[in-house]
């Protein structure tokens, strides 16, 4: 009866370790969770090869309006010709907020979405705390992304400024392979 059941055992072994892991989707982050529409397209956009600003912020954030405000963002975006920039609307029930962009001068080149929240945003509970799989929790924030969607810095304490962008784009040019 040992026999049968090592015999047993030997032959179901290899099979059950030999199972294929399924195959990652697009539409799944790393945590497993569903990725909204805005973040596919997000995802979609910074696989492709160069440097990528996503910028988030929420019309109605005091921090966000600041940092229109300082004026830099259009600046920026004209002179960073080779930097795809994508602005994504945060908290605002899933609004674009899109005549706040036009007040402060965004240029049209900028991707502009919106997430949504799992309810109405002005409750706190139903804001979405990740964004690809990563932590969002400050308004604005602002990530680059370079070599195929690798995140190469964050800055998620809210307000960035012309100079500290600038450099961190510069920054994210360099080769690290050293």
């Amino acid at each position: 009866m040992k026999f049968y059941f090592l015999l047993l055992f030997a032959l179901l072994a290899p099979a059950a370790c030999a199972q294929d892991q399924p195959e990652q989707t697009p539409d799944f982050d790393p945590a497993g969770a569903v990725l909204t529409e805005t973040e596919q397209s997000v995802q979609a956009l910074i696989e492709d090869d160069g440097i990528y600003v996503v910028h988030f912020w929420a019309p109605w954030c005091h921090n966000s309006n600041n940092e229109f405000k300082n004026g830099f963002w259009p600046e920026v975006i004209e002179q960073q010709e080779n930097v795809e920039f994508i602005f994504v609307t945060v908290y605002n029930d899933g609004h674009l907020g899109e005549s706040t962009l036009e007040r402060y001068g965004i240029p049209d080149r900028v991707h502009r979405f919106a997430q949504p929240d799992h309810g109405a945003s002005n409750i706190r509970s139903n804001r979405r705390r990740t964004f690809l799989g990563l932590p969002l929790t400050w308004t604005p924030t602002t990530w680059i992304f370079h070599r195929r969607g690798k995140l190469a810095f964050a800055v998620n304490h809210g307000e960035v400024n012309g100079e500290m962008l600038t450099l961190l784009l510069d920054k994210a040019r360099t080769d690290w392979s050293h």
